[in-house]
C-alpha cells in the first residue's frame, strides 16, 4: 500500500481561553510593494584556462567551491562589466543565484572574462556565464499567503530574503541563515572562542510579513599553530614548557580535536592547504625518508633545516599527517589553523561555557536585538529599498494569552498548584510507589580520596529517608555496596553485583556513582543494565554524594520511583466545560517520536530512531521502540513496525483493548520536512492498524515539535512575567506572527530559568478528532506538566521529551562512531545506508522509563 499525500490542515480558529495578555517578540513588520518583479539569473564561473566539463556546467561549479570565493568571484564580475550590466544593484546567495531589481540587456546566456585578485594579491582569469532563469514577482507571494490550499510561494521568499541579507555580510561570516563576527567574542578556551552573531530570516505571518531577528552565539577556532592549539587542549600552563614529546594518550585526545580540521603552512613562501588525518608515533627526528632530488635518506627536521633553512622548537614532537593516502608529515608547529566554525562536537567544558555565555536575559537579548536592527540600517539599504521592501526597526507588540495550569494529582488524592510552571512535593507522596524496593546495590566507580565511604552511607541514608517521605516502600534501607578495583571495567562489577543480587532475590535498580561526566563509562553503564542485565541503573556524581543534598535526594527518588513502575503525579483536566473533548473518554494514546542524528564530522554512525506510547488513562506507563536506520534520514523508515509493538503494548496492559484515539507528537522535524513526514509516517501509522483488523481506523491527530525556531517572546509589562524576566509559564500565542494557513501556536510552557525562554512550537498537521484550538492548546500544556523526573513544567509536551530522551539512550548501544572517525564536513556526505534494525535492548526493559 502506497504512501498518499496528505495536505496540512487549516487552522480551525484560534484560542480564547486564559488571561490576555501583550508581548513583545523578536519579529520586525515588512512591507513588500507587490508591483515589484526580482528577476532571478544563474551563474556558473571557471578559471579560464580550466574550462568546466559537462557534468561540472550540470552541477554548476560553484556548488564546489568556498562561498568566501564565490562572492570574489560575482564581485569582480558586476564590477568590471557594470556598465554592460546597467549598474545594477545585485543580491547573491553565494552558490548558483543572482537576484536584481532590473531586467538586465540580454536573454540569452551571456559569457563574460574578467580577472579576480585574492587577499594575497595573486590573480587569476575567470570565466562565468549568465543566464535568466524566473522573474520573481512579490505580488505571487502575497497572494499566495491569502489563498487557502495554496502554497507559500517560498522560491519568492527565499529571493527576498538573500536581498535582505546582501548588505550586511561584510565583515561577517556566513552560517546558513546566521552572520558572526569576530569582533563581538570571547575567549573559550581549548583553543576557540565564542563569537557573537545574529540570525535573519523573512516570514510570512498572519496576512503580513516580518523579519525574524535572534541573538546567536557560535565556537570558532582561534588563528594559531597546532603547538598552541595542542597547548589549549591539554590545558598546559603558559608559564611552563610544552612537552618535547606528547604522551600516547595526550597525542589521541589532541587526535580527535584535530582529525578533519583544515590548516594551513606558510614555510615554503606561499600558503599551502592541509588536512590533519593523523598524528604520528614518532618525533619529527625520527621519521626518515629519501629525499627523491638528493637521493639522501633523511629525517623531517634534517629536511626542513636543509631546505627552507628552519630549525624547529620542537625537533622531537610528534608530526602531523596530511595526506590520507601518503605518508607525508609536517612538525606541528609548521601547521596552522584558519579562524573558522568550528564543526566539531564541542568538549563538555566549551559546552558549558557557551551556555553560561549564551544564556542572556531576556530584557538584555531584546535590547541586543533591537541594536543589531539599528545598526543593520535595513531601513535605508538602498538595495532593500529598490526591491520595494520597507523594514520596520521597532519588534512587533503582539497579543497573546496566558493559559491556567493543571493541578497535580499526588497520593491519597492530594492537589498541588503549580506557580511559575513548577511545584513542591514537600508533605505529598507519589501518586502509586513502584515495585517494593528489597535487592538493590551501589557501585562506586571512584577511590576513597574522592568519595569516602562514610559520605556513600551517609547519603544512602538520606537517599532512602526521601525515598520514604516521598512515597516509595523501601524496606531494605541498606544496599548491598562495592568500590570498583581500579582497573575494573563497568561490565565486569555490574555483573558480579547482579549475580550478588540475583542470590537474595530479584535485581531491581543498580545505583552508580561517577567520579565525573565521563561519556564513556555512562555508556558502558547503560549497555550492561538496559541491553545485557535486564536491571535499572541510576547514575550520580560523586560530587553530589559527596555534598548529600536532600532536594537532590528527593529529585533521584522521583527517576528511581518511575523507573521502577511507579507513578510520581499526574496533571488533572481542568474543570471546564469547553475544554472537554472525548478524547480522553475513551482508551487513547499519546505518542512521542524522535530521530537524533550523528554529531557533525561522523560519517558512519547510523540515525536512532525512538517512539514512546501512554498505556495508562493517567499517562505515566509507557510502551517503548527503537530502530537504528540510515545516518541523517528523519524519515522513521520501520513507522509501521515500531507503531504495531506499541500498540502491542497497549494491548498487553489493557487486557486486549486498543486504544480508540491517538495523537502523536512528532519531535525533531523540519520546516522543509513537514509534508515528506505526514505523507509517509502518518500513513504507516495506519498501516499499522490495520495489521491488527482492517476495521480499526481510530481517528489520529499529528502534531510536530520544535524547540530549534528562533522566536522569543518578551513580556511588555513585568507583571505578566516570572521572577527572571522572562513570559509566565502556560503564555500561548496563535495570532500575528503565526502561519497565514496552518494550525499551529507557540506555547511557552516553563518557567524561566537561566537566560531567555524558548517557547515549544506546536504545528497541528493533521487532526482526526476535530480538537479546537483550546483544546489542543490546554492538552499540551497539561502534558508538560506530567514529566516523571522533575516537579516542574518542562519545554516541550512530555511525551515528545521521552521520545528524546530515548533516542539519545540508543545512541549509548551503538558502536561508537567519535568524530575523530572521519573528516571535518564529512557528515555532509552520503551516509552509509543500513536496513532499520531493532536496538538490542532487553524484553524486561520494553514497559519501563528506563531512560530517564
Amino acid at each position: 500500500m502506497a504512501s498518499r499525500s496528505i495536505a496540512p490542515i487549516a487552522r480551525p480558529g484560534v484560542g480564547r481561553k486564559g488571561r490576555p495578555v501583550k508581548v513583545i517578540t523578536n519579529h520586525f513588520p515588512v512591507e513588500l510593494d507587490p508591483n515589484i518583479t526580482a528577476y532571478q539569473y544563474s551563474v556558473q564561473f571557471y578559471p579560464t584556462q580550466r574550462p568546466l566539463s559537462a557534468a561540472d556546467m550540470n552541477e554548476g561549479g560553484a556548488s564546489k567551491t568556498p562561498e568566501a570565493f564565490n562572492r570574489l568571484v560575482v564581485s569582480s564580475f558586476t564590477k568590471a562589466h557594470s556598465t554592460t550590466l546597467k549598474n545594477a544593484q545585485f543580491a547573491y546567495d553565494g552558490r548558483r543565484n543572482l537576484y536584481s531589481g532590473q531586467s538586465l540587456p540580454f536573454t540569452e546566456p551571456r559569457t563574460f572574462e574578467f580577472v579576480i585578485e585574492d587577499e594575497n594579491g595573486k590573480k587569476e582569469d575567470m570565466t562565468l556565464i549568465i543566464q535568466i532563469v524566473a522573474q520573481k514577482l512579490v505580488n505571487d507571494l502575497i497572494q499566495s499567503t491569502h489563498t487557502q490550499g495554496e502554497d507559500i510561494a517560498s522560491d519568492v521568499l527565499q529571493a527576498l530574503d538573500v536581498i535582505l541579507r546582501e548588505n550586511l555580510l561584510s565583515g561577517h561570516v556566513v552560517a546558513g541563515k546566521c552572520l558572526f563576527s569576530s569582533s563581538e567574542s570571547s575567549p573559550l578556551g581549548e583553543g576557540c572562542s565564542v563569537w557573537r552573531g545574529f540570525y535573519q530570516s523573512l516570514r510570512p505571518s498572519g496576512t503580513k510579513f516580518t523579519l525574524n531577528v535572534d541573538l546567536k552565539f557560535s565556537a570558532f577556532y582561534d588563528e594559531q599553530n597546532l603547538v598552541q592549539f595542542s597547548r589549549s587542549v591539554m590545558r598546559f600552563p603558559e608559564n611552563k614548557p610544552f612537552p618535547k614529546k606528547l604522551q600516547d594518550r595526550d597525542r589521541r585526545t589532541i587526535l580527535k580535536e584535530l582529525k578533519g580540521v583544515p590548516t594551513n603552512t606558510f614555510h615554503t613562501g606561499k600558503r599551502m592547504k592541509h588536512t590533519v588525518h593523523d598524528i604520528s608515533m614518532m618525533g619529527a627526528n625520527e621519521i626518515f625518508f629519501e629525499n627523491t632530488k638528493t637521493g639522501k635518506n633523511m629525517n623531517v627536521v634534517e629536511y626542513l633545516q636543509e631546505t627552507y633553512d628552519i630549525k624547529l622548537d620542537y625537533p622531537k614532537l610528534q608530526c602531523a599527517k596530511v595526506n590520507k593516502r601518503r605518508d607525508v608529515f609536517v612538525p606541528l608547529e609548521l601547521l596552522f589553523i584558519p579562524s573558522h566554525r568550528k564543526r566539531k562536537p564541542l568538549t563538555p567544558h566549551q559546552t558549558q561555557s557557551i551556555v553560561r555565555l549564551a544564556a542572556v536575559k531576556p530584557q538584555n537579548r531584546l535590547k541586543s536585538i533591537h541594536d543589531i536592527m539599528r545598526r543593520s540600517g535595513l531601513s535605508r539599504d538602498p538595495l532593500v529599498k529598490e526591491f520595494g521592501l520597507r523594514v520596520n526597526a521597532e519588534p512587533m507588540e503582539i497579543k497573546a494569552r496566558v493559559l491556567d495550569p493543571p493541578s497535580v494529582l499526588f497520593g491519597g488524592n492530594s492537589r498541588v498548584n503549580p506557580r511559575d510552571g513548577s511545584w513542591n512535593m514537600q508533605r505529598e507522596r507519589f501518586m502509586q510507589s513502584g515495585a517494593t524496593l528489597t535487592s538493590w546495590g551501589v557501585i562506586i566507580f571512584c577511590d576513597q580520596r574522592m568519595l569516602n565511604d562514610s559520605a556513600v552511607d551517609g547519603f544512602i541514608k538520606k537517599l532512602v529517608h526521601a525515598g520514604r517521605d516521598n512515597g516509595m516502600n523501601i524496606q531494605n534501607e541498606r544496599p548491598l555496596k562495592t568500590r570498583a578495583k581500579r582497573d575494573a571495567s563497568a561490565r565486569s562489577e555490574m555483573t558480579k553485583m547482579f549475580r550478588t543480587l540475583n542470590e537474595h532475590g530479584k535485581a531491581q535498580i543498580i545505583l552508580c556513582i561517577k567520579p565525573n561526566q565521563d561519556s564513556g563509562l555512562y555508556r558502558e553503564i547503560k549497555q550492561m543494565s538496559d541491553c545485557e542485565l535486564g536491571v535499572p541503573s541510576q547514575c550520580l556524581l560523586a560530587n553530589n554524594v559527596n555534598k548529600g543534598n536532600i532536594q537532590y535526594c528527593s529529585n533521584v527518588t522521583l527517576k528511581m520511583n518511575a523507573k521502577l513502575g511507579g507513578q510520581n503525579f499526574f496533571p488533572e483536566p481542568l474543570r471546564d466545560r469547553e475544554l472537554n473533548h472525548p478524547f480522553e473518554s475513551q482508551p487513547f494514546m499519546l505518542v512521542g517520536a524522535d530521530v537524533t542524528h550523528p554529531g557533525p564530522g561522523v560519517e558512519l554512525a547510523p540515525s536512532i530512531a525512538a517512539m514512546v506510547g501512554s498505556l495508562d488513562r493517567r499517562v505515566t506507563k509507557f510502551g517503548n521502540t527503537m530502530r537504528c536506520q540510515g545516518g541523517r534520514k528523519e524519515i522513521i523508515e520501520d513507522m509501521q513496525a515500531m507503531f504495531l509493538e506499541l500498540l502491542e503494548e497497549f494491548r498487553k496492559a489493557n487486557k486486549g483493548a486498543v486504544p480508540k484515539r491517538i495523537i502523536m507528537y512528532r519531535d525533531g522535524v523540519s520546516e522543509g520536512q513537514f509534508q515528506q513526514v505526514l505523507d509517509y509516517e502518518l500513513w504507516e501509522m495506519r498501516r499499522a492498524c490495520m495489521s491488527i483488523s482492517q476495521n480499526y481506523r481510530p481517528p489520529m491527530t499529528f502534531v510536530t515539535v520544535q524547540k530549534r525556531h528562533n522566536t522569543r517572546f518578551f513580556p511588555v509589562n513585568s507583571k505578566d512575567g516570572d521572577r527572571s524576566g522572562n513570559c509566565s509559564a502556560g503564555t500561548v500565542v496563535d495570532t500575528d506572527i503565526v502561519h497565514p494557513k496552518h494550525f499551529d501556536f507557540f506555547l511557552n510552557s516553563h518557567g524561566g530559568l537561566q537566560g531567555t525562554s524558548k517557547s515549544g512550537f506546536y504545528k497541528v498537521l493533521h487532526d482526526e478528532n476535530a480538537f479546537t484550538a483550546d483544546q489542543i492548546q490546554s492538552l499540551t500544556y497539561r502534558m508538560c506538566h506530567s514529566y516523571a523526573r522533575c516537579c516542574k513544567a518542562v519545554g516541550v509536551v512530555s511525551q515528545a521529551y521521552y521520545a528524546h530522551l530515548l533516542a539519545f539512550r540508543g545512541r549509548c548501544f551503538q558502536k561508537e562512531f567519535g568524530s575523530d572517525t572521519a573528516s571535518e564536513g564529512s557528515g555532509r556526505g552520503a551516509p552509509v545506508l543500513l536496513k532499520p534494525e531493532p536496538v538490542g535492548i532487553h524484553s524486561a526493559m520494553s514497559s519501563t522509563l528506563y531512560y530517564l
